[in-house]
């Protein structure tokens, strides 16, 4: 689903695992066996300029929480720290 946002795809999906956690505010999310809700979802994107165009900028803002040089150094900050403390 990132990968789509990063593309301006506006997203639907579950809300199984960690989707809804990862995706946030930025794609359509329901219960994975709400077919309806899922397909009413859809049909928003397909059908509503307006929620469409919303969903891509969202998507756009929220995949830069996910870059990589952002997430290298989140992980380094959590390695100092994790060395940093006495055994």
């Amino acid at each position: 689903p990132l990968e789509a946002m990063a593309c301006g795809c506006p997203v639907v999906a579950s809300s199984s695992g960690s989707l809804a956690e990862v995706l946030g505010d930025a794609a359509l999310i329901a219960a994975h066996n709400d077919h309806e809700a899922l397909a009413n979802h859809c049909d928003s994107i397909l059908n509503d300029h307006m929620t469409a165009e919303r969903l891509r900028a969202r998507g756009f803002e929220h995949i830069e929480k996910f870059r990589l040089d952002q997430f290298g150094e989140q992980l380094m900050q959590h390695y100092r720290l994790a060395v940093s403390r006495p055994c």
